[in-house]
């Protein structure tokens, strides 16, 4: 019987590469045990998903090929094919979204040049598109790290940060009403249940939106100053 757990490093050094090849999210490892191993990947964070991490399971079906066929609502569908060696790449394109029922002209044309270089897509979800490549070395769809780290933006400030700062806006002007509210008729605010519970999850859900921004805005500015810092070092002045 397959156990995942006599093959720890070997998951640790895939999700340590994985996360070292991509400067814009976090991989990490959370757990591992007989039939699961469960990884963190922090865009996770960013589309809103309760869970953060993803899991690879092990079942019946141990020794079988999976192949990723579909994505949505944060489900991944899995599709049985033959054991085969598969490198994968996730690219962000800004005019893709779920709301257009055909791909765009222009993201035909990055769809095409992708296959003509070896990479076939597997599935999408919004902006995420998700290749694989039969290739042993394929030609690596993108090289820039700034351009890449400048698209990635694009497509969250498309959806997500508009998104949250609406919320944001409206939250700050229930979370005002209702500390005016409290000021004026203090008693009721804190007896009637209604009004109580509806403040505590207006100024909840302030503060969650507060601290899912920032931390945002935080990864940005920490991942322009690494792609600045890999700039100078592989290009000196």
């Amino acid at each position: 019987m397959f156990d995942l757990r006599e093959h720890e490093n070997l998951i640790q050094s895939l999700v340590a590469e994985a996360n070292q090849n991509d400067p814009n999210w976090e991989w990490t490892v959370r757990r591992i045990n007989k039939n699961e191993a469960r990884i963190f990947w922090s865009y996770l964070e960013y589309c809103d998903e309760a869970e953060l991490s993803f899991a690879v399971k092990l079942g019946e079906e141990n020794g079988k090929g999976w192949m990723l066929e579909k994505i949505w609502n944060g489900f991944w569908k899995y599709r049985k094919i033959q054991p085969q060696k598969l490198k994968f790449a996730v690219i962000y394109f800004w005019e893709a979204s779920d709301e257009n029922m055909q791909h765009t002209e222009n993201q035909e044309i990055f769809l095409e040049s992708c296959e003509q270089a070896g990479w076939r897509l597997c599935a999408e979800w919004m902006q995420m598109q998700i290749f694989c490549s039969e290739q042993e070395n394929p030609i690596p769809i993108e090289t820039d790290e700034a351009a890449k780290l400048d698209n990635i933006h694009l497509c969250m400030s498309q959806k997500y940060l508009k998104t949250n700062l609406f919320l944001l806006l409206i939250m700050s002007v229930l979370s005002f009403s209702s500390g005016v509210n409290l000021i004026k008729t203090p008693l009721s605010a804190l007896t009637i249940s209604s009004i109580f519970w509806g403040t505590v999850f207006t100024v909840a859900f302030l503060v969650y939106l507060l601290w899912t921004i920032l931390g945002y805005w935080n990864w940005y500015r920490a991942s322009k100053a690494s792609v600045r810092w890999s700039d100078r070092r592989y290009n000196p002045a």
